[in-house]
């Protein structure tokens, strides 16, 4: 069985859940041969060296910052005569952008948002929550038809240590008409902190912080967790936080470790975008609050004695 992982990187560094995709295939598919798939003009030192069988450098000048159009079409034209039997893909903005498009040029189907790969003797099973997380479904494929899956960032351990993999390079001409889109600028909206999407502990706020000043409490409770800091639509809504730490339907996505919401109700959309967290902490005054009906761990009490108290004890 052949897998064939996509590499998102920077020019520099190579983005977490990418290295996550390899330790869930060494772990799920033990016995495929695993390439890391990369594209751009240079790639990183790190994709030299990871631990996986192969790697293809689909090599373009037109590759050096992202667009769905060049990069599908490289990578479709990079693969179209030898197509592996499963290409995984992480659930981030770029991953989700670039996977339809790669699904229907190589006109094979695409598994979305999933959080596990189990195997048995014929089918391979991935597990795909719906429905805001009210329901799980597996969804099953023959193992002699390929299929293209995204991975929802922290689905899987990230994978350690070096390799020393073959590297095949492959240039790839893409056409002026594909080459419609010039980036200008890229920019990081995260700060110091990790990105919500990505971050393996999450605290978020809602309305129920009163303001954007009380989010800096939230900052530092995340500071002391190692993690990343979040916002509900309202609090989003209101200007309190950028759209960047929208977590939601129509935010991000995100299955973190640790998910602690403060002051959130747990609408349906904010539910959606966190409710396959592996461990919820809900802070709210109101014991009827929806977000304490999927919280693993309910605090009924104010943030704000709740929080510094968290701050205190863990620094």
């Amino acid at each position: 069985m052949k897998v064939y992982v996509f590499i998102e990187h920077n020019g520099e560094a190579v983005r977490k859940p990418c290295l996550e995709l390899i330790g869930g295939a060494r772990k799920h598919l033990p016995e495929a041969e695993i390439t890391a798939m990369c594209a751009g003009q240079e790639i990183p030192d790190r994709v030299r060296h990871l631990p996986v069988d192969n790697i293809i450098h689909i090599k373009s000048d037109a590759l050096t910052d992202y667009t769905s159009e060049r990069h599908s079409y490289a990578i479709s034209e990079a693969l179209k005569n030898s197509i592996p039997d499963i290409i995984l893909i992480s659930a981030t903005f770029q991953g989700r952008d670039l996977a339809p498009r790669l699904s229907a040029k190589l006109n094979i189907p695409l598994i979305s948002e999933c959080t596990g790969i189990n195997v048995d003797n014929s089918n391979i099973n991935l597990i795909h929550p719906m429905f805001g997380g009210r329901a799980i479904a597996s969804v099953s494929t023959t193992k002699d038809e390929p299929f293209i899956a995204t991975i929802r960032p922290n689905a899987f351990p990230s994978v350690d240590g070096e390799g020393n993999p073959q590297i095949e390079e492959v240039k790839v001409d893409i056409p002026d008409d594909i080459q419609t889109v010039e980036v200008l600028s890229v920019e990081d909206t995260t700060g110091d902190m990790p990105d919500v999407a990505e971050a393996p502990i999450v605290v978020s706020g809602g309305r129920g912080m009163k303001g954007p000043e009380n989010f800096k409490m939230l900052e530092e409770l995340a500071k002391v967790l190692g993690g990343a800091v979040g916002a509900s639509r309202s609090a989003v809504d209101e200007g309190w936080m950028p759209q960047s730490h929208q977590v939601g339907q129509t935010g991000k996505t995100i299955s973190p470790n640790l998910y602690i919401a403060c002051g959130i109700s747990g609408a349906i959309q904010h539910r959606a975008g966190m409710s396959s967290s592996k461990c919820i902490v809900a802070i709210n005054t109101d014991p009827e609050a929806e977000i304490f009906k999927i919280a693993d761990y309910g605090i009924v009490s104010d943030l704000f004695k709740i929080v510094p108290l968290m701050i205190e004890k863990l620094s």
